[in-house]
């Protein structure tokens, strides 16, 4: 009886790096959409994954504005970007 080599490629997974960010929130675009400050200085527009939300003009637009407002306005958080 011979054996063959078995190979799991899932278990290469938790070896990737995956390159997170650090920011603080510096505005509200709509409900899915901020931009942070980075620690250079700059801002960049994160558009927040697999989220859906009214845009400013439509129904329920500025709730969800005020909502995400709420939840994130000047904090310092931690983003991984995405495709």
């Amino acid at each position: 009886m011979t054996f063959k080599p078995i190979y799991f490629t899932f278990l290469l997974i938790p070896f990737f790096s995956y390159s997170q960010t650090t920011a603080k929130v510096v505005a509200i675009k709509d409900g899915d959409t901020i931009v942070v400050l980075l620690n250079d200085k700059t801002q960049q527009t994160l558009r927040l994954a697999e989220v859906d939300c009214p845009e400013s003009g439509q129904a329920f637009g500025k709730n969800v504005k005020q909502f995400t407002s709420d939840a994130v306005f000047g904090m310092e958080i931690t983003f991984e970007e995405t495709d």
